[in-house]
């Protein structure tokens, strides 16, 4: 079920970035960095386990991007209304990195260890940071979905929809490990 559900959050994730970049408004380049960063590390944690940086660091750098770009898209005010999409584009790789840490650290991940017999989501006490990082998941979702019905333009409607779509995938995650 891992390789279903990270295959699928790559693909949305993916399908997510195209219809940024093919679409009408113009997307800034800190934007564009913080999509091309989640996609490869998404990649990177999800298929290798982390081989081009290690799963806190991927985060870090996520988060990072992600609050460079709300910064940017503070300065400019060029999307609209402060919870547009500009807003959401630059939070997804946010939500993505705290879903990477969470993996990492919830039950399976390398950073979890694991006592004998224990296994699942209460596993070593790493229930609560996945709580928390369903609940942005779960956030950044509903968001997205009023987002969307805001908008006509179909490739948003696309991009938001796909955002939110890889998002819980990758909340799943964690909690379908054995």
């Amino acid at each position: 079920m891992h390789i279903v559900l990270a295959a699928g959050s790559l693909a949305a994730a993916g399908v997510g970035t195209g219809c940024c970049l093919a679409g009408r408004h113009p997307v800034g380049a800190t934007a564009v960095a913080g999509m091309v960063a989640m996609l490869l590390g998404m990649a990177d944690t999800m298929l290798t386990g982390g081989t081009l940086l290690r799963p806190w660091a991927w985060a870090a750098v996520l988060v990072g991007l992600g609050l460079v770009a709300l910064a940017a898209r503070r300065r400019s005010a060029c999307d609209g209304p402060p919870a547009g999409p500009g807003t959401l584009r630059a939070l997804h790789p946010v939500a993505t990195g705290v879903l990477v840490l969470a993996a990492a650290v919830g039950p399976g991940g390398p950073a979890a260890g694991h006592a004998p017999g224990h296994h699942g989501a209460a596993a070593l006490g790493t229930a609560p940071v996945l709580v928390v990082a369903a609940a942005v998941a779960v956030g950044y979702a509903v968001a997205c979905a009023v987002e969307a019905r805001r908008r006509g333009d179909v490739l948003l409607r696309a991009e938001l929809a796909a955002a939110a779509t890889s998002t819980l995938a990758m909340a799943a995650m964690p909690w379908l490990a054995s």
